[in-house]
């Protein structure tokens, strides 16, 4: 069975790059489609990314499998 997980989640602006099933539990390793990203603290645009770390949170259920969805998340470095 096919899954396209980008349109299961339609989540804007994500992809889902990778994915592992370890028994009942699906990682879905997730991307940012953007290029740029706002500062959260003095709001200027960036455009240069020296790092990506990521947060694990649980999602709901697809076919009985519990899901979890690896979330990129930019730190702003300027």
């Amino acid at each position: 069975m096919w899954i396209n997980f980008d349109q299961l989640l339609d989540l804007p602006n994500v992809t889902v790059v990778n994915y592992q099933k370890i028994a009942q539990t699906i990682f879905l390793k997730l991307a940012l489609l953007n290029e740029t990203i706002e500062c959260p603290n003095c709001h200027q645009t960036l455009d240069r990314i020296n790092q990506t770390e990521y947060n694990l949170v649980r999602d709901l259920s697809i076919l009985g499998n519990r899901v979890y969805l690896e979330v990129p998340r930019r730190p702003p470095n300027h």
